[in-house]
C-alpha cells in the first residue's frame, strides 16, 4: 500500500472515532529522483540519487505533511462525519506542527459545517523559532566570516581537516548562542522568562474536581468573553517565510483574514510557478537548439 493510502486510510479511522488533535509532521520517508544526462551533456542532480538503481523511479512529494489530495479527503470525511454528531452546534479542530500549508478551499468546506479550527505550534520544533533572528542568524553570520577568515590563514596545499572545523563551530557557538541572545529571542514572544510571583495558584487550581466533568462550556460566549488582543491576535496573519506562521501563538484558520491571507498566498506561489515553467521551458528550448546546432 502506497503511503498516501495508508494515510487516508488514518484520516477515515480518526473521524469514525471522533479524534481531535492531528498531528501533523515530516514524513518517514524521503523521495529522490534519478541523475538524467542530456545529449549536450548538462546534467540534472537530486539529492541522494547515486544512492538508487538505475532507471529506479521514485515519485517526490511537493510538501512534508499534508498535502493538497489528502487535505481534501480530511476535509470531506470531517465535513461529513463530524457534521453529523452536532450538526447546529459549533466543533473545534486543534491541529498541532502545523506551518499553515493547508488548502484554503478545505478551510471553507470545514467552516460551512460549523468547525473551527485553531493550528496551534508545536511543542518541540516552535519553542526555538523565536531565537531564528537574534541567536540562529547571528550564529550563521558569525560562521560564515570566521570560514572566510580563516581560509586565508591556512597554509597554501594544506587540507582542511576537522580541527579547522571544529574551531569555527565553536566560534559561533560561543558568540550567537551567548545568553544575551537568547533571552532577547524568547522576551520578544513573551514565552520566557516566566515570573513564578505573577502565577495566582489559587485560580490556577480552581474549579478542578468532581463539578469541572459537567460543567458546560459555550463555546460562542467563550469567544465573546475573551479579550480583544488575544481575539485579535489569533485572527490576524503573520506572514514568515512564505507561509503564515504559527510561531509563539495560536491562530484562528477559519478566520475571514487567514483565509484571505491564505488566498492572497496562493495566487503569488501561483504565479512563481508559473514564471518557474516557463523559464524552465526557455531553458529546455535552448538546450534542444543548442544539440541540433552541435550535430550540424
Amino acid at each position: 500500500m502506497s503511503a498516501t493510502g495508508a494515510s487516508r486510510l488514518n484520516i477515515r479511522t480518526w473521524v469514525r472515532h471522533g479524534g481531535a488533535v492531528v498531528k501533523l509532521g515530516r514524513p518517514t520517508f524521503f523521495s529522490v529522483l534519478r541523475r538524467d544526462v542530456q545529449d549536450n551533456g548538462y546534467k540534472i542532480r537530486k539529492p541522494l540519487a547515486g544512492y538508487l538503481d538505475e532507471g529506479a523511479e521514485v515519485h517526490r512529494r511537493e510538501k512534508p505533511g499534508f498535502d493538497g489530495p489528502l487535505w481534501e479527503v480530511f476535509a470531506s470525511f470531517a465535513a461529513r462525519h463530524v457534521g453529523k454528531l452536532c450538526s447546529r452546534e459549533w466543533k473545534v479542530l486543534l491541529m498541532d506542527r502545523c506551518r499553515v500549508h493547508a488548502s484554503h478551499v478545505d478551510l471553507r468546506v470545514l467552516k460551512a459545517s460549523k468547525v473551527v479550527v485553531l493550528m496551534i505550534p508545536s511543542h518541540l520544533s516552535h519553542i526555538p523559532q523565536a531565537l531564528d533572528k537574534d541567536t540562529f542568524l547571528k550564529t550563521k553570520s558569525d560562521a560564515r566570516s570566521g570560514m572566510r577568515s580563516l581560509l586565508a590563514t591556512i597554509p597554501r596545499h594544506a587540507t582542511f581537516n576537522l580541527v579547522y572545523l571544529m574551531g569555527v563551530i565553536r566560534r559561533a557557538a560561543f558568540t550567537g548562542l551567548s545568553s544575551v541572545y537568547v533571552i532577547s529571542g524568547f522576551q520578544k514572544t513573551g514565552t520566557w522568562p516566566i515570573d513564578p510571583s505573577v502565577v495566582n495558584i489559587d485560580r490556577l487550581v480552581k474549579g478542578k474536581g468532581a463539578a469541572n466533568v459537567v460543567r458546560t462550556v459555550y463555546l460562542e460566549q467563550l469567544a465573546l468573553r475573551l479579550g480583544p488582543e488575544p481575539r485579535r491576535d489569533m485572527r490576524e496573519p503573520v506572514i514568515s517565510f512564505g507561509s503564515i506562521s504559527t510561531r509563539g501563538r495560536a491562530i484562528e484558520a477559519t478566520s475571514d483574514a487567514m483565509l484571505e491571507a491564505m488566498d492572497e498566498l496562493t495566487t503569488a506561489a501561483a504565479g512563481k510557478q508559473a514564471a518557474k515553467d516557463m523559464y524552465q521551458a526557455a531553458k529546455s528550448a535552448w538546450s534542444s537548439e543548442w544539440s541540433t546546432i552541435r550535430t550540424q
